[in-house]
């Protein structure tokens, strides 16, 4: 028979396929009658190249489990031989490969150790099998043993000539077999063995093997091993139990390892039994910890060994404690023990930790920054609480940290660290303790050389640092210390000892170019005298004099000098008010926290100032500055002032946007309160401000000389003094004084003389009589005041900052020229004459001219205006052809302004000849848009002379149209038909009289 095939159809194409025979030939003899009776007797079986697909199809379910148990077709089964066969097993682990076997050649037959035949039992026995085959990872494997088909129940043995051990090998094999050897899953190699291998499915453990052998040619990529293990070599046991290795040799980077016998037994873990091993040339290294017996494990971050070093050792593990010694002789290594953590280099001798003594003995010869050194003793119970015996000496020997908690007792040793020493020196140590765990005692004696300090209690490192450091009893002495820090020379001597209460140093100082850094900052050994260094941010250099430093570690400091700077690079950049001050000078006197500066000076880009300077200091972290006599010149409202500023300060200074340097004199104070007492509620202020710690103060005199604000409608020229005083504190910022400003121009209009008192806070500037009653004498504030147009103007109003921009302004005008006026808008009109009485009231929101509204109204008295240059088109249009001085001598007018607009309501001009009553609107620019009705003879505006009007010669009313501008009118006339409708007219322009309104402040 041939194309026999075998397939699950309950499973996928990749699944179901089971097996593919080639060719089957089935050998046996019958007679006709007996082959239709199915009584047939098979003598042979052949099988040629059959391809058996086994898949898992779960963690315990394959693809030919329906199969099993195997049916029993006769109780004399023949025998079969399989020819070229090959096995493909797949999905043996989720995700991996399978496994191959091919060129199976096997005979199976009757088992003749079996003794009886199936026939004579009644049930099925073992059948023989004997065969070969190679396959992947294999190159030979001879194979035999006995197999119940049905129970599969066996017993095989067999040897394989070569086989390949890789990861992808450990991948293909059964997962409870490949589970068993974690470790060498990164194990590549030859081996060649022989094995036995036991199933049976009725006893508690069904799989038994047993393998030994040897393996070569081997490369072990370790996990917690640096260098791989190449040139693997040795003999091997593997059972179901355990694993034993013997005679075996490797090689690791330049490490060469060799373990005479080793034993371990595995379950849930690997438990060691035995290890008789030596290792040359080992590079000590962390990944090593873990490959120690637990007990080393513990003691390794004692040691903190490194280095090459020879490693011999004899253990025996018994309930899972060892016996037996390790002994490490060191090549070229370094390490620090727990007790002396201090890391030597270069050492060479022996450490033998013996576990049947419990003892450690070290005898090693060191260098520490290559200056030999001398260690002698012995650790006993080094694996629980130690007892140590140690004495060490040396030249040249760095003076570090970990030397001071090496050979200092915990007293002494707090005294001596808080230096934070470096460098090196000379040194004997002596260490002991006479009891187990007990307080470790030293000995010490110390020259400096090229040393370095750090004192805890005024930590500003001094290096390079030459002198003498001597422990007599429980006092220390600094002799002729010589240092310095960065470009920094620092002469310096005093002592450390200890009183009744604790430690004190005390140490006095001098010194030139002292840095003023953070270095500096943090060796300052109170909080508030550090708050006032963070607030204040100095930088630059200073020369120092006349320094004492006393430092007691059960609380209280001193410290006393004085200092000037050492160049013009001495700056302040103050934390809260980030506004660069540079070029400093004076001399700063430092008395224990009181801080004075006289002849204070310095410059920030233009702007100079100079003061005399007080700071004081309170326990918990206040602090005072005050400036007294501060003249500063040349200060400009610019981004880096105004990024300095609090926002509350800033927000109402960015809206008024003031141009131009400022010089002002007075006198500042600030003042700093602790975090906790600055976070408490502030009830009344809101914003982020509220909790700083910053309180400031001023008086002061600014004075202004050619300077702007504002911006839609801004302030030009600006000249004269304001005197203003005020404070800020928890983000509320308020300063109220006078105006005393010669001039001011808005739009090309100047006013001069200006006076009156304003205030200006956070989110508002009051001015004039807005602000109510005066503070200090009751009395209502007086209006803002001002010349114009060699008038007086009189008014108040406030502006608002936020959320947006918001303004109001009331003002009058009275006894101004109209030929200034004229001057002032460059007509040419040298006859010009009139006396202007106005009043109006603004109003607007946002920066620009689109925001403002009003309402106002103006006379013009004794007027002589015939040489406006409208007039003059409004006289010819009239046909009054000769300039009559008298042809309008008053004008009155109501008018609304919203934004570039003025808006007239009603605007008249009185004449004996003529006279003209008109609306319409302008803007700013002068751009006209008016009309006018002309009535010839007397008018008083009332329907009787409207009467008279009419009774004249004329009869009639003219209307005219002005266009253009104020310098050169446009004008045209056009005849007003119909009496009733100039009646109309009339009524209608006496009607919008009614729209002028009183001009009322509001205060916001």
């Amino acid at each position: 028979m041939k194309g026999i095939r075998v397939r699950d159809p309950r499973l996928g194409a990749e699944a179901g396929d089971i097996c593919e025979i080639e060719e089957l030939f089935v050998g046996f003899s019958a007679t006709f009658e007996q082959l239709l009776r199915g009584d047939v007797t098979v003598h042979t079986v052949r099988v040629r190249r059959p391809r058996i697909r086994a898949v898992q199809v779960d963690a315990t379910t394959w693809n030919f489990s329906p199969l099993l148990p195997l049916p029993q077709f006769s109780r004399n089964p023949p025998p079969i031989e399989i020819e070229s066969g090959t096995v493909e097993i797949v999905g043996l682990r989720f995700g991996s490969g399978g496994l191959v076997l091919r060129d199976i050649g096997m005979r199976i037959g009757d088992d003749a150790r079996d003794g009886r035949s199936a026939e004579s039992s009644g049930e099925p026995h073992f059948r023989r099998l004997m065969g070969t085959f190679t396959g992947d990872f294999l190159r030979r494997v001879n194979l035999e043993g006995s197999i119940n088909p049905h129970t599969l129940q066996m017993e095989l043995e067999g040897t394989v000539d070569s086989l390949e051990v890789s990861p992808e090998f450990w991948a293909a094999l059964p997962q409870p077999i490949a589970e068993r050897f974690p470790l060498l899953a990164n194990f590549r190699g030859q081996a060649a063995f022989g094995f036995r291998v036991f199933y049976d499915s009725a006893v508690p453990e069904p799989l038994r093997f047993d393998i030994a052998g040897r393996f070569f040619q081997g490369r072990w990529d370790a996990p917690l091993v640096a260098h791989p293990f190449t040139d693997i070599a040795g003999r091997f046991r593997i059972t179901d139990t355990g694993v034993r290795l013997d005679e075996v040799l490797a090689i690791s980077g330049g490490t060469q390892i060799q373990i005479r016998e080793a034993e371990l037994r595995y379950g849930d873990t690997f438990e060691p039994l035995l290890l008789d091993a030596a290792v040359t040339s080992l590079e000590v290294e962390p990944s090593l910890k873990p490959l120690l017996p637990v007990e080393l494990q513990q003691q390794w971050s004692k040691l903190f060994p490194a280095g090459l070093v020879n490693l011999t050792t004899r253990l025996e593990w018994t309930s899972s404690r060892p016996s037996g010694y390790i002994r490490m002789d060191l090549l070229d290594a370094s390490f620090a023990y727990a007790g002396f953590p201090y890391r030597l280099q270069k050492a060479q001798g022996y450490l033998r930790l013996d576990f049947s003594e419990n003892r450690l003995d070290v005898n090693l010869t060191a260098r520490a920054d290559n200056q030999p050194v001398e260690i002698r003793g012995h650790v006993l119970n080094p694996l629980a609480v130690a007892q140590t015996r140690l004495s060490v000496t040396g030249r040249g020997i760095p003076l570090t940290d970990r030397l001071f908690s090496a050979v200092l007792n915990p007293s002494t040793q707090e005294l001596l660290r808080a230096l934070h020493a470096s460098g090196k020196m000379d040194v004997w140590l002596g260490i002991g303790q006479e009891m187990p765990g007990g307080m470790t005692r030293t000995q010490i004696q110390i020259d400096l050389r090229q040393c370095s300090v750090k004192f805890a209690g005024f930590p500003f490192a001094i290096s390079d640092i030459t002198g003498r450091i001597l422990k007599r009893g429980d006092i220390w002495e600094f002799q002729d210390l010589i240092g310095k820090h960065g470009n920094s020379r620092i002469q310096a001597q005093g002592n450390l000892f200890r009183d009744e209460r604790g430690s004190v140093f005390s140490l006095r100082f001098a010194g030139r170019q002292i840095r003023l850094d953070g270095d500096l900052r943090e060796a300052l050994p109170k909080e508030e005298w550090r708050q006032v260094w963070d607030s204040l941010r100095p930088e630059g250099t200073v020369d120092v004099a006349d320094g004492l430093y006393v430092y007691r570690n059960y609380g209280g400091s001193e410290v006393f000098f004085s200092a000037t700077p050492s160049d013009t690079r001495t700056a302040l950049e103050p934390i809260a008010f980030p506004y660069r001050l540079e070029n400093l000078q004076g001399t700063l006197r430092f008395e224990n926290g009181a801080i004075s500066v006289e002849n204070f000076r310095g410059r920030h880009g233009t702007c100079s100032f100079q003061a005399r300077a007080f700071c004081e200091t309170e326990p918990g972290g206040a602090w005072r500055l005050r400036l007294e006599d501060l003249w500063i010149d040349r200060l400009s409202v610019d981004r880096s002032l105004m990024t300095a500023l609090p926002e509350s300060v800033s927000t109402g200074l960015a809206r008024l946007n003031l141009g131009g340097p400022i010089n002002m004199r007075g006198r500042l104070e600030i003042g700093h309160r602790p975090k906790a007492e600055a976070d408490r509620p502030n009830l009344g202020t809101v914003g982020s401000e509220t909790s700083s710690p910053l309180r400031v103060a001023w008086s002061a005199v600014a004075t202004l000389a050619g300077n702007s604000a504002g911006t839609g409608i801004p302030l030009q020229n600006i000249h004269g003094n304001i005197t203003l005083q005020g404070n800020y504190a928890a983000g509320t910022f308020a300063t109220e004084g006078d105006l005393d400003l010669d001039s001011l121009s808005i739009r090309g209009i100047q006013c001069t003389a200006i006076r009156g008192p304003f205030r200006l806070e956070n989110d508002r500037l009051l001015l004039g009589h807005i602000l109510g009653q005066s503070s200090d004498s009751g009395q209502p504030s007086p209006a803002l005041e001002a010349r114009l147009w060699d008038g007086v103007l009189r008014g108040g109003g406030w502006i608002r900052f936020h959320p947006f921009l918001e303004y109001q302004f009331s003002a009058s005008l009275s006894q101004a020229d109209l030929h200034v006026v004229a001057r002032d808008h460059e007509v040419d009109a040298p006859n010009l004459r009139g006396a202007i009485y106005a009043a109006v009231a603004l109003q607007g929101k946002g920066d620009g001219i689109q925001g403002l509204t009003g309402y106002g109204n103006f006379q013009l008295k004794d007027a002589d205006i015939y040489e406006l240059p409208m007039m003059v088109a409004l006289l010819k249009i009239l046909s009054i052809r000769r300039p009559d001085r008298t042809a309008f001598n008053e004008c009155e007018g109501r008018f609304q302004i919203a934004g570039n607009h003025v808006y007239w309501d009603r605007l008249m001009f009185r004449g004996d000849a003529v006279s003209l009553v008109g609306q319409g609107e302008m803007d700013f620019d002068s751009n006209l848009r008016l009309t006018f009705r002309s009535i010839l003879g007397p008018n008083e505006l009332k329907i009787p002379v409207v009467k008279e009007v009419f009774r004249g010669a004329s009869e009639q009313i003219i209307l005219v149209h002005v266009g253009g501008t104020l310098k050169d009118p446009q004008v045209r006339r056009n005849p007003l038909p119909g009496v009733g409708q100039a009646l109309q007219w009339l009524r209608g322009g006496e009607q919008d009289s009614g729209r002028l309104r009183e001009i009322v402040p509001l205060i916001p």
